[in-house]
């Protein structure tokens, strides 16, 4: 009879804060996780075909191996683009706007010069030497918006010889 304890009560209380208190630690470590991911899906979300690869001015010059291709940029703000050339011997990745570069020109500028992106609402073609790839077969680009990567926008898998473009 003088044994003194917890009552029923003040037990299954102090058992129902531990939880509490549990489930908020949980949640404010997952909640900062979601928040992250929330914000890249915002920036890329709705942007899909924003950046585009222009086909009528893509294509394989065999007779100097280089490979022009042209991208627009519709009503978005992108940061950069990721480009990847797939050929017959390998594929090639590589970021627009990039400083010099033996690999990519614009158009009308010399390889080793800084390579631009496009303006909002606008394109420019690029030329880019494919000596180690071979004929290209497939070009994906994947814009950069706000830091965050997004998926693939745009991509071409029928690229025509530019001596048959010209005729």
């Amino acid at each position: 009879m003088l044994k003194k304890g917890l009552s029923g009560v003040v037990a299954t209380i102090i058992l129902v804060l531990l939880v509490l208190v549990a489930v908020g630690i949980v949640w404010g470590a997952i909640k900062g996780i979601i928040n992250e991911k929330i914000d890249t899906v915002n920036s890329c979300f709705g942007n899909f075909e924003k950046a585009t690869i222009n086909s009528q001015y893509t294509c394989y010059n065999s007779s100097s191996d280089e490979f022009r291709f042209s991208i627009d940029i519709k009503d978005i703000e992108v940061d950069k683009l990721l480009i990847s050339i797939s050929g017959k011997n390998q594929t090639k990745s590589f970021e627009i706007p990039q400083l010099g570069s033996s690999f990519i020109r614009n158009y009308n500028g010399n390889y080793n010069e800084d390579v631009k992106l496009p303006n909002k609402n606008a394109g420019l073609t690029y030329v880019a030497n494919i000596s180690e790839i071979g004929k290209p077969t497939f070009i994906k680009i994947a814009p950069f918006i706000d830091g965050s990567q997004c998926e693939i926008s745009d991509s071409l898998s029928e690229i025509d010889d530019c001596i048959l473009l010209i005729q």
